[in-house]
């Protein structure tokens, strides 16, 4: 018996072919991030998707209408297909995937787009309202993701140096182990702080909670303009898949990976002053002093000076303040350090050498520490005390250290004498061996006559 297959599969195109005319077709917008959550806000300069989705349209091309999209970059990023049944019918889709990145902040209505299928109909989608600028705002999930990470930032419009608190939450619905977040390289942003260790805290995306382990990360922006800090990456093995990786994680690379989503900050310039020049410190600074290490010392000496500064700013990359110093002294800067506080406050301290040309009392007058205030938006001042140095004549060899480099020097002709009858009965040696060797030799001789 032959079996009549043939007539089965038409009448399966047949059936196809009918549902396909009775599901209609579209053409259909849709922005998302790059992880392909739905979002309502973009960033500036953050890239973004667009999918143009057409539904049951047969077409070769591809939409038309990006090039009235201003202040917008758009790269094509290829093409997709999917099947999908939508209340008994079948629907067809083919996805034209678009790269977007925007490049001014606003808010912007864009014309529909259109796509001409094989028959010479033509489809046209919907107009599109874009909101650029601030942080994205996260409509849905287009897919239930049981592992995320996200880097939010509360402050997104910053001055140039200015401490960037940034909180890195990866977040999950099921354990896991082996977390590993990798550090991401920046252009044009300073990377300070990092937490070593999650906070424990919890967040939701859309209708989705999430378990969190926070990470504190500070940022220093050191350009001015528009900067975007990376995706970065969080590599863990789901608990389900532990004990397969723990074998096999070498040969196979075993763990699953997520990323967070590019971020943008706003960066701009500190007010112009002609009062104020050069100020690198921004926040609030709670106090500056200026000590001596001794307040005498002879022409010559080197005497160290400190300028202690503490409060809530960018102290981590500040730079040693010039110093206020009166006719006869001079100074060289030296090291600084800086020490973060538990409670997220700096401690830093300048170090400088002092050194005076000639004898005289002296009084340093008090010292100035400038810095920027978030709070007041204001340039403000902090003085030390002043502080009183007495110089001696010319500084006097220490007797000690004279006595030290005569029996140096007594020693260095002990090792000078003995290396020179070390050399002496070296060359005895030799001369005896070559006469040692001359002899046997000789009688070697001898003894074959």
């Amino acid at each position: 018996m032959v079996k009549k297959t043939g007539n089965i599969f038409i009448v399966m195109i047949a059936l196809f072919s009918m549902m396909n005319v009775n599901a209609s077709s579209k053409l259909l917008l849709q922005v998302s991030d790059l992880q392909q959550n739905k979002v309502s806000q973009v960033e500036i300069g953050v890239p973004f998707l667009v999918q143009v989705i057409a539904q049951n349209i047969d077409s070769d091309g591809q939409p038309d209408g990006f090039d009235a999209w201003d202040n917008f970059a758009v790269t094509f990023y290829g093409v997709g297909q999917s099947m999908t049944s939508i209340n008994g019918q079948v629907v067809q889709s083919k996805i034209y995937n678009y790269v977007v990145t925007a490049e001014k902040q606003g808010t912007f209505d864009y014309p529909a787009l259109c796509l001409t299928d094989k028959q010479g109909n033509t489809y046209v989608s919907d107009t599109l309202k874009m909101v650029v600028g601030g942080s994205v705002k996260i409509s849905q999930q287009s897919t239930a993701q049981p592992y995320v990470l996200q880097l939010d930032m509360p402050e997104r419009s910053v001055y140039v140096g200015q401490k960037v608190a940034a909180m890195l939450r990866f977040g999950f619905q099921t354990s896991f182990q082996d977390l590993k977040i990798t550090e991401v390289p920046m252009q044009n942003i300073y990377r300070g702080f990092v937490s070593q260790e999650g906070q424990d805290s919890e967040f939701k995306i859309g209708n989705q909670k999430y378990t969190s382990q926070d990470f504190l990360i500070e940022f220093y922006p050191e350009k001015i303009g528009t900067l975007v800090i990376p995706s970065f990456q969080a590599s863990f093995v789901p608990q389900r898949q532990a004990y397969v990786s723990s074998i096999f994680s070498i040969m196979l690379g075993g763990g699953s990976v997520v990323h967070s989503q590019p971020r943008s900050i706003d960066v701009k310039p500190l007010p112009e002053s002609s009062e104020f020049k050069n100020v690198t410190a921004i926040g609030r600074i709670d106090h500056a002093e200026f000590t001596l290490s001794a307040n005498k010392g002879a022409v010559g000496e080197g005497i160290v000076a400190k300028m202690m500064v503490t409060g809530d700013a960018n102290l981590e990359i500040v730079k040693a303040p010039l110093l206020d110093m009166p006719q006869g002294l001079h100074y060289y800067e030296g090291n600084s350090s800086v020490t973060r506080e538990k409670n997220g406050t700096f401690k830093k301290e300048f170090e400088w050498i002092v050194q005076a040309e000639h004898a005289d009392s002296f009084e340093i007058p008090q010292q100035q520490f400038f810095y920027f205030d978030l709070k007041s938006e204001q340039y403000k001042t902090l003085m030390t005390k002043a502080q009183k140095l007495e110089i001696s004549g010319v500084l006097k060899k220490d007797v000690s250290d004279q006595t030290n480099r005569n029996e140096t020097k007594k020693e260095e002709k002990k090792i000078e004498h003995k290396n020179e009858s070390m050399a002496s009965m070296h060359q005895t040696f030799l001369h005896w061996l070559d006469m040692n060797t001359f002899s046997n030799s000789l009688l070697s001789k001898m003894l074959t006559l």
